[in-house]
């Protein structure tokens, strides 16, 4: 830790930890399940219950800034409907001007502030045709300029032009992560009592069985030219298509009549998505597996046409409980399905 060969703290150009412990929330329980928060936050499987439930301390507006918790949270259905009963939804777009499914209902339909908020949309966005690329260099030049010092080193404007792959500012540094630790005794506790004491009852506890109707396990992956659901909308990053398969080992398939590229349907007690096959040996037996990130429907604000929508959200499968008590997620990777064969 923290030498050649180890993991290291990078500084970085702005102190994270402490803007992070600035804006720290008190601690507390959430108003409905009555769990503790993890990390400063409490889960995202409990937002659309506190949305929809009535009562004090019932949430009325809400903030989005940069995510899609509709595409990356679990049982999305449910929190896209939670997000249209809100009193006011503030969304922060990034700088290509698309809106989200998570964003859709603060920019395009709630009021009275949808059409102060499209007309302004329109004019950036009829900015952005005209002048991009000097709006992005813009952008850029703000970077540089709020730039630490690299060994000495103060990176400028002309010399990211002249290296567009890049530049390396100086070697690797070390030393940085005592100073970086947060706990009391600067130690890192490997071990906390809470992990210790989970460790033993799960090793005590039964092992998981199948449910009927839903005999596979669903894994999941990242696709290899995105970054969660960030970008694929761009054109140019995904070689061989955009879109999601669900891999599936052809033993298994052979037994559901399930062909490589067929039309299947894959279902939970919460939901069902479509999309074709992909035979996988690779793929373990009694597992299905499903690329995360896709699915998000993609909302241009400038001339209203339906949205578009490329591969297939696999969270709608998972159910938001129960969740895992130390990390309150759920099961994201080992909810359990079934697959089926549909017609074309």
């Amino acid at each position: 830790m923290d030498r050649v060969g180890g993991r290291r703290f990078e500084p970085g150009y702005l102190d994270a930890l402490r803007l992070t412990a600035m804006a720290k929330s008190p601690e507390h329980k959430s108003r409905l399940a009555g769990r503790t928060m993890v990390a400063g936050a409490h889960s995202l499987s409990e937002l659309p219950a506190e949305i929809t439930t009535a009562g004090r301390g019932r949430i009325r507006a809400l903030v989005i800034n940069a995510g899609n918790p509709v595409v990356s949270g679990p049982d999305g259905t449910a929190l896209d409907d939670a997000l249209a009963q809100l009193d006011l939804l503030f969304g922060i777009k990034g700088i290509n001007g698309f809106i989200t499914a998570s964003r859709r209902l603060a920019d395009a339909t709630r009021r009275p502030f949808t059409p102060h908020w499209i007309n302004r949309i329109n004019r950036i966005n009829r900015i952005n045709r005209i002048n991009r690329i000097n709006r992005i260099n813009r952008i850029n030049r703000i970077i540089v300029a709020t730039s630490r010092k690299v060994n000495g080193h103060k990176l400028k404007w002309r010399e990211l032009q002249a290296n567009p792959h890049g530049i390396v500012l100086g070697p690797r540094e070390y030393g940085h992560f005592a100073a970086a630790l947060r706990t009391a005794d600067q130690r890192v506790h490997v071990a906390p009592t809470e992990l210790v004491t989970r460790g033993p009852e799960l090793l005590c506890a039964p092992p998981p069985h199948a449910p009927p109707r839903y005999p596979f396990q669903l894994g999941n992956r990242r696709h290899r030219h995105s970054m969660n659901s960030f970008l694929n909308e761009l054109p140019g990053l995904h070689p061989r298509g955009k879109g999601s398969v669900v891999l599936i080992h052809p033993a298994d398939a052979a037994m559901l009549g399930i062909g490589d590229g067929d039309p299947v349907r894959v279902y939970s007690p919460v939901g069902e998505v479509h999309l074709d096959a992909a035979l996988s040996d690779r793929t373990r037996r009694g597992v299905v597996v499903m690329d995360h990130g896709w699915g998000s429907r993609i909302f241009d604000p400038r001339d209203g046409a339906d949205p578009q929508s490329l591969g297939v959200n696999r969270n709608l499968l998972i159910d938001r409980e129960p969740v895992d008590p130390l990390s309150q997620t759920p099961a994201m990777s080992s909810t359990y399905v079934g697959i089926a064969r549909r017609s074309a």
